[in-house]
Protein backbone atom coordinates (compact mmCIF):
# COMPACT_ATOMS: atom_id res chain seq x y z
CA UNK A 1 0.00 0.00 0.00
CA UNK A 2 1.32 3.15 -0.51
CA UNK A 3 2.06 5.87 2.12
CA UNK A 4 0.63 9.31 1.21
CA UNK A 5 1.08 12.54 3.10
CA UNK A 6 -2.47 12.76 4.56
CA UNK A 7 -1.48 9.19 5.92
CA UNK A 8 1.63 10.69 7.60
CA UNK A 9 -0.08 14.14 8.50
CA UNK A 10 -2.59 11.56 10.52
CA UNK A 11 -0.06 10.01 12.27
CA UNK A 12 2.21 12.54 12.93
CA UNK A 13 -0.42 15.44 13.90
CA UNK A 14 0.66 14.92 17.58
CA UNK A 15 4.16 14.00 17.82
CA UNK A 16 7.32 15.52 16.13
CA UNK A 17 9.68 15.48 18.89
CA UNK A 18 13.69 15.35 17.79
CA UNK A 19 14.69 12.86 20.38
CA UNK A 20 18.21 12.91 18.66
CA UNK A 21 20.58 11.78 16.08
CA UNK A 22 21.31 8.36 17.10
CA UNK A 23 19.48 5.33 14.91
CA UNK A 24 18.59 3.17 17.40
CA UNK A 25 16.99 6.54 19.68
CA UNK A 26 14.75 7.63 16.68
CA UNK A 27 11.18 6.75 17.58
CA UNK A 28 9.26 5.05 14.79
CA UNK A 29 5.53 6.01 15.23
CA UNK A 30 4.14 3.74 13.12
CA UNK A 31 5.51 1.04 11.02
CA UNK A 32 7.40 2.90 8.16
CA UNK A 33 7.22 6.21 9.59
CA UNK A 34 9.60 7.95 11.70
CA UNK A 35 10.00 11.08 13.98
CA UNK A 36 10.55 14.35 12.10
CA UNK A 37 13.90 16.73 13.47
CA UNK A 38 11.19 19.47 13.92
CA UNK A 39 8.34 20.22 16.78
CA UNK A 40 5.52 21.02 15.44
CA UNK A 41 5.62 24.56 16.89
CA UNK A 42 8.80 25.10 15.22
CA UNK A 43 7.74 23.90 11.65
CA UNK A 44 7.54 26.71 8.58
CA UNK A 45 4.24 28.24 8.76
CA UNK A 46 2.65 27.58 5.26
CA UNK A 47 -0.12 30.22 5.87
CA UNK A 48 2.40 32.64 6.31
CA UNK A 49 4.66 31.48 3.37
CA UNK A 50 2.24 30.63 0.30
CA UNK A 51 -0.27 32.95 -1.08
CA UNK A 52 -3.71 31.58 -1.42
CA UNK A 53 -4.28 29.27 -4.27
CA UNK A 54 -5.72 30.50 -7.62
CA UNK A 55 -9.29 31.36 -7.71
CA UNK A 56 -11.16 29.64 -10.18
CA UNK A 57 -12.25 32.44 -12.90
CA UNK A 58 -8.81 33.98 -12.89
CA UNK A 59 -5.49 34.14 -15.28
CA UNK A 60 -3.64 32.16 -12.72
CA UNK A 61 -6.12 29.25 -12.62
CA UNK A 62 -6.49 28.89 -16.35
CA UNK A 63 -2.70 28.23 -16.70
CA UNK A 64 -3.56 25.49 -13.75
CA UNK A 65 -6.38 24.10 -16.30
CA UNK A 66 -4.13 24.37 -19.24
CA UNK A 67 -1.68 22.34 -17.39
CA UNK A 68 -3.51 19.97 -16.12
CA UNK A 69 -4.50 19.25 -19.65
CA UNK A 70 -1.79 19.17 -21.16
CA UNK A 71 -0.43 16.73 -18.16
CA UNK A 72 -3.23 14.06 -19.56
CA UNK A 73 -1.57 13.89 -22.77
CA UNK A 74 0.93 11.75 -21.03
CA UNK A 75 -1.30 8.95 -19.88
CA UNK A 76 -0.11 5.50 -20.64
CA UNK A 77 3.20 6.61 -21.61
CA UNK A 78 6.74 6.05 -19.85
CA UNK A 79 6.23 9.31 -17.87
CA UNK A 80 3.23 8.03 -16.53
CA UNK A 81 4.30 4.99 -15.49
CA UNK A 82 7.01 7.28 -13.06
CA UNK A 83 4.48 9.21 -11.62
CA UNK A 84 2.81 6.10 -10.23
CA UNK A 85 6.13 4.84 -9.47
CA UNK A 86 6.45 8.01 -7.61
CA UNK A 87 3.08 8.24 -6.02
CA UNK A 88 4.87 6.20 -3.43
CA UNK A 89 6.65 7.50 -0.27
CA UNK A 90 6.77 4.36 1.61
CA UNK A 91 10.38 3.28 2.70
CA UNK A 92 12.15 1.40 1.51
CA UNK A 93 11.13 1.68 -2.18
CA UNK A 94 11.38 5.72 -1.88
CA UNK A 95 14.59 5.47 -0.65
CA UNK A 96 15.49 4.96 -4.36
CA UNK A 97 14.30 7.78 -5.75
CA UNK A 98 18.14 9.68 -6.22
CA UNK A 99 19.63 6.89 -6.82
CA UNK A 100 20.61 7.29 -10.63
CA UNK A 101 21.00 10.85 -10.22
CA UNK A 102 23.49 10.09 -7.20
CA UNK A 103 25.19 7.02 -9.34
CA UNK A 104 24.94 5.44 -5.84
CA UNK A 105 22.61 3.07 -3.63
CA UNK A 106 20.80 4.67 -1.08
CA UNK A 107 19.45 1.83 1.25
CA UNK A 108 19.41 0.74 5.02
CA UNK A 109 22.25 -1.36 4.76
CA UNK A 110 24.53 0.70 2.42
CA UNK A 111 23.85 4.11 4.09
CA UNK A 112 21.75 3.62 7.35
CA UNK A 113 22.39 7.38 8.46
CA UNK A 114 20.95 8.86 4.96
CA UNK A 115 18.28 6.32 5.14
CA UNK A 116 16.98 7.45 8.00
CA UNK A 117 17.46 11.45 7.48
CA UNK A 118 15.49 11.32 4.45
CA UNK A 119 12.44 9.53 6.50
CA UNK A 120 13.27 11.85 8.86
CA UNK A 121 13.44 14.87 6.50
CA UNK A 122 9.89 13.36 4.79
CA UNK A 123 7.96 14.04 8.16
CA UNK A 124 9.15 17.92 8.55
CA UNK A 125 8.52 18.90 4.90
CA UNK A 126 5.09 17.15 4.72
CA UNK A 127 4.02 18.60 7.83
CA UNK A 128 4.73 21.88 7.17
CA UNK A 129 2.33 21.75 4.07
CA UNK A 130 -0.84 21.07 6.25
CA UNK A 131 -1.73 24.62 7.97
CA UNK A 132 -2.08 25.77 4.12
CA UNK A 133 -3.71 22.43 3.47
CA UNK A 134 -6.39 22.47 6.19
CA UNK A 135 -6.85 25.99 5.59
CA UNK A 136 -7.80 25.93 2.00
CA UNK A 137 -9.31 22.56 1.13
CA UNK A 138 -8.55 23.26 -2.27
CA UNK A 139 -10.23 20.67 -4.18
CA UNK A 140 -7.74 18.57 -6.51
CA UNK A 141 -7.35 18.18 -10.30
CA UNK A 142 -9.31 14.73 -10.76
CA UNK A 143 -12.34 16.26 -8.89
CA UNK A 144 -12.22 19.51 -11.37
CA UNK A 145 -11.83 17.68 -14.80
CA UNK A 146 -13.06 14.22 -13.76
CA UNK A 147 -10.42 12.80 -15.82
CA UNK A 148 -8.47 9.95 -14.33
CA UNK A 149 -5.66 9.65 -11.58
CA UNK A 150 -2.32 7.24 -11.89
CA UNK A 151 -3.66 5.98 -8.67
CA UNK A 152 -7.23 5.09 -8.25
CA UNK A 153 -6.93 3.59 -5.16
CA UNK A 154 -6.11 6.35 -3.26
CA UNK A 155 -8.74 8.80 -4.58
CA UNK A 156 -11.19 8.79 -1.84
CA UNK A 157 -8.73 9.77 0.68
CA UNK A 158 -7.32 12.63 -1.52
CA UNK A 159 -10.57 14.03 -1.99
CA UNK A 160 -10.69 14.78 1.71
CA UNK A 161 -6.81 16.54 1.99
CA UNK A 162 -6.58 19.80 0.54
CA UNK A 163 -4.75 19.92 -2.89
CA UNK A 164 -2.57 23.16 -1.81
CA UNK A 165 0.21 23.30 -1.50
CA UNK A 166 1.54 19.63 -2.25
CA UNK A 167 3.04 17.54 0.56
CA UNK A 168 4.97 15.23 -2.23
CA UNK A 169 6.59 18.18 -3.69
CA UNK A 170 7.92 19.95 -0.72
CA UNK A 171 9.05 16.43 0.36
CA UNK A 172 10.95 15.60 -2.80
CA UNK A 173 12.15 19.29 -3.17
CA UNK A 174 13.63 19.15 0.41
CA UNK A 175 15.02 15.14 -0.13
CA UNK A 176 16.63 16.83 -3.41
CA UNK A 177 17.51 20.16 -1.63
CA UNK A 178 19.49 18.17 1.22
CA UNK A 179 21.23 15.39 -1.48
CA UNK A 180 22.41 18.00 -3.59
CA UNK A 181 24.69 19.46 -0.30
CA UNK A 182 25.50 16.02 0.42
CA UNK A 183 26.59 14.99 -3.02
CA UNK A 184 27.48 18.88 -4.43
CA UNK A 185 28.87 17.09 -7.88
CA UNK A 186 25.82 15.83 -8.67
CA UNK A 187 23.52 18.55 -7.98
CA UNK A 188 22.31 19.59 -10.80
CA UNK A 189 20.56 15.80 -11.29
CA UNK A 190 19.82 15.47 -8.03
CA UNK A 191 17.50 19.09 -8.52
CA UNK A 192 16.08 18.03 -12.05
CA UNK A 193 15.26 14.62 -10.45
CA UNK A 194 13.48 16.38 -7.43
CA UNK A 195 11.70 18.45 -9.85
CA UNK A 196 10.65 15.61 -12.09
CA UNK A 197 9.34 13.75 -8.68
CA UNK A 198 7.07 16.89 -7.82
CA UNK A 199 5.85 17.21 -11.20
CA UNK A 200 4.81 13.12 -11.25
CA UNK A 201 1.68 14.74 -8.66
CA UNK A 202 0.77 17.09 -11.82
CA UNK A 203 1.22 14.40 -14.45
CA UNK A 204 -1.12 12.40 -12.13
CA UNK A 205 -3.95 14.97 -12.10
CA UNK A 206 -3.66 14.80 -8.24
CA UNK A 207 -2.28 18.33 -7.92
CA UNK A 208 -2.27 21.80 -10.14
CA UNK A 209 0.65 23.30 -10.47
CA UNK A 210 0.32 26.47 -8.68
CA UNK A 211 0.00 23.26 -5.76
CA UNK A 212 3.60 21.89 -7.07
CA UNK A 213 5.52 25.18 -7.11
CA UNK A 214 4.64 26.24 -3.81
CA UNK A 215 4.86 22.41 -2.71
CA UNK A 216 8.88 23.09 -3.27
CA UNK A 217 8.61 26.63 -1.50
CA UNK A 218 7.51 24.41 1.90
CA UNK A 219 10.25 21.96 0.96
CA UNK A 220 12.80 24.42 0.88
CA UNK A 221 11.61 26.38 4.10
CA UNK A 222 11.46 23.21 5.51
CA UNK A 223 15.21 22.28 4.90
CA UNK A 224 15.99 25.99 5.95
CA UNK A 225 14.40 25.25 9.45
CA UNK A 226 16.60 21.91 9.74
CA UNK A 227 19.45 23.25 9.33
CA UNK A 228 18.96 25.03 12.77
CA UNK A 229 18.73 21.62 14.40
CA UNK A 230 21.17 19.90 15.88
CA UNK A 231 20.44 16.61 15.35
CA UNK A 232 19.90 17.06 11.49
CA UNK A 233 23.58 18.88 11.22
CA UNK A 234 25.37 15.57 12.21
CA UNK A 235 23.07 13.32 10.27
CA UNK A 236 23.97 15.32 7.32
CA UNK A 237 27.44 15.06 8.33
CA UNK A 238 27.34 11.24 8.28
CA UNK A 239 25.25 10.97 5.62
CA UNK A 240 27.83 12.49 3.36
CA UNK A 241 30.52 10.55 4.69
CA UNK A 242 28.63 7.19 4.10
CA UNK A 243 27.76 8.72 1.02
CA UNK A 244 31.14 8.91 -0.29
CA UNK A 245 32.39 5.71 1.11
CA UNK A 246 29.45 3.85 -0.93
CA UNK A 247 31.33 5.62 -4.36
CA UNK A 248 34.50 4.93 -3.18
CA UNK A 249 33.56 1.23 -3.05
CA UNK A 250 32.19 2.26 -6.69
CA UNK A 251 28.56 0.45 -5.46
CA UNK A 252 25.77 0.80 -8.33
CA UNK A 253 22.38 1.91 -8.07
CA UNK A 254 20.01 -1.04 -7.10
CA UNK A 255 17.49 0.25 -9.82
CA UNK A 256 17.72 0.26 -13.26
CA UNK A 257 18.89 3.77 -14.73
CA UNK A 258 19.48 3.82 -18.72
CA UNK A 259 15.97 4.39 -19.18
CA UNK A 260 14.82 6.81 -15.83
CA UNK A 261 16.30 10.30 -18.07
CA UNK A 262 14.43 9.75 -21.18
CA UNK A 263 11.16 8.88 -18.69
CA UNK A 264 11.10 12.52 -17.50
CA UNK A 265 11.85 13.98 -20.65
CA UNK A 266 9.76 12.03 -23.25
CA UNK A 267 5.91 13.18 -23.28
CA UNK A 268 7.12 16.74 -23.57
CA UNK A 269 7.14 16.95 -27.58
CA UNK A 270 3.28 15.49 -27.60
CA UNK A 271 2.60 17.77 -24.12
CA UNK A 272 3.73 21.24 -25.04
CA UNK A 273 2.00 22.37 -28.63
CA UNK A 274 -1.51 21.44 -26.20
CA UNK A 275 -0.56 23.70 -23.96
CA UNK A 276 0.80 26.51 -25.75
CA UNK A 277 -2.62 26.63 -28.16
CA UNK A 278 -4.43 26.70 -25.03
CA UNK A 279 -2.11 29.69 -23.61
CA UNK A 280 -2.04 31.30 -26.73
CA UNK A 281 -5.95 31.08 -27.72
CA UNK A 282 -6.58 32.08 -23.64
CA UNK A 283 -4.01 35.26 -24.11
CA UNK A 284 -5.58 36.23 -27.68
CA UNK A 285 -9.26 36.08 -26.56
CA UNK A 286 -8.53 38.38 -23.59
CA UNK A 287 -7.21 40.60 -25.42
CA UNK A 288 -9.36 41.07 -27.88
CA UNK A 289 -12.06 41.27 -25.26
CA UNK A 290 -10.64 44.10 -23.59
CA UNK A 291 -9.93 45.96 -26.63
CA UNK A 292 -12.32 44.89 -29.44
CA UNK A 293 -12.38 48.26 -31.94
CA UNK A 294 -8.45 47.32 -31.61
CA UNK A 295 -8.61 43.77 -31.95
CA UNK A 296 -5.23 41.73 -32.78
CA UNK A 297 -5.33 40.92 -36.32
CA UNK A 298 -2.63 37.68 -35.47
CA UNK A 299 -3.79 34.23 -34.53
CA UNK A 300 -0.78 33.04 -33.78
CA UNK A 301 2.00 33.59 -31.52
CA UNK A 302 5.22 32.14 -31.71
CA UNK A 303 7.29 30.12 -29.05
CA UNK A 304 11.11 29.69 -28.53
CA UNK A 305 11.79 30.02 -24.89
CA UNK A 306 12.38 26.60 -22.32
CA UNK A 307 13.73 27.58 -19.08
CA UNK A 308 12.77 26.75 -15.92
CA UNK A 309 9.74 28.50 -14.31
CA UNK A 310 8.56 27.07 -10.66
CA UNK A 311 6.18 30.45 -10.16
CA UNK A 312 4.53 31.40 -13.51
CA UNK A 313 1.12 31.42 -12.14
CA UNK A 314 1.64 34.52 -9.77
CA UNK A 315 3.93 36.28 -12.61
CA UNK A 316 1.29 35.98 -15.29
CA UNK A 317 -1.38 37.04 -12.26
CA UNK A 318 0.95 39.98 -12.32
CA UNK A 319 1.02 40.67 -16.29
CA UNK A 320 -2.89 41.81 -16.50
CA UNK A 321 -5.14 43.24 -18.69
CA UNK A 322 -6.27 46.60 -17.37
CA UNK A 323 -10.38 47.54 -18.87
CA UNK A 324 -8.88 50.48 -21.16
CA UNK A 325 -7.66 48.35 -24.04
CA UNK A 326 -4.35 48.06 -22.76
CA UNK A 327 -1.67 45.94 -21.40
CA UNK A 328 0.17 46.41 -17.89
CA UNK A 329 2.72 44.84 -15.71
CA UNK A 330 1.09 45.20 -11.84
CA UNK A 331 -0.60 48.70 -11.33
CA UNK A 332 1.15 50.83 -14.13
CA UNK A 333 -0.27 51.09 -17.66
CA UNK A 334 1.79 51.19 -20.46
CA UNK A 335 0.07 52.17 -23.54
CA UNK A 336 -3.22 51.33 -26.09
CA UNK A 337 -0.38 51.51 -28.76
CA UNK A 338 -1.00 48.09 -30.83
CA UNK A 339 2.71 47.43 -31.40
CA UNK A 340 3.22 47.58 -27.26
CA UNK A 341 0.36 45.64 -26.35
CA UNK A 342 1.68 43.05 -29.14
CA UNK A 343 4.94 42.95 -27.03
CA UNK A 344 3.11 42.17 -23.80
CA UNK A 345 1.00 39.38 -25.86
CA UNK A 346 4.11 37.49 -26.67
CA UNK A 347 5.76 38.33 -23.45
CA UNK A 348 2.69 36.05 -21.96
CA UNK A 349 2.73 33.88 -24.54
CA UNK A 350 6.52 32.94 -24.20
CA UNK A 351 5.74 32.91 -20.17
CA UNK A 352 3.36 30.17 -21.45
CA UNK A 353 5.79 27.74 -22.62
CA UNK A 354 8.05 28.52 -20.06
CA UNK A 355 5.27 26.59 -18.01
CA UNK A 356 5.26 23.44 -20.36
CA UNK A 357 9.05 23.44 -19.77
CA UNK A 358 8.65 23.69 -15.97
CA UNK A 359 5.87 20.49 -16.29
CA UNK A 360 7.41 18.29 -18.73
CA UNK A 361 11.14 19.44 -18.76
CA UNK A 362 12.63 17.94 -15.13
CA UNK A 363 15.83 16.04 -17.13
CA UNK A 364 19.13 15.58 -17.49
CA UNK A 365 21.46 14.87 -20.66
CA UNK A 366 20.04 11.09 -21.65
CA UNK A 367 23.67 9.47 -20.94
CA UNK A 368 23.98 11.18 -17.21
CA UNK A 369 23.04 8.49 -15.56
CA UNK A 370 23.22 4.87 -16.89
Amino acid sequence: MHLTCAAIAAVLATACASPGSRIDAVPELRPGILAGYLTRESLPDSMALVPAPPAMGSDAFALDEAVARAAATTRGSARWTLAIDDANLAFPRAAGVFECALDAPVSAQDTPRLYVLLRRALADAGLSTYAAKDHYRRARPFMVNQLPTCTLAEETMLREDGSYPSGHNAIGWAWALILAEIAPDRADLVLARGRAFGQSRVICNVHWQSDASEGRTMGAAAVARMHADRDFRADLIAARAELASVRARALRPTRGCRAEPQRWRRPEARAQPVLREGLASSALTAARSSSPEKGFRSTRVTFSWRAEASSVASSLAVIRMTGTGSFAPSSRACTSNPLIRGMWMSTIAHWGNRVASDVMKSSPPENAAT
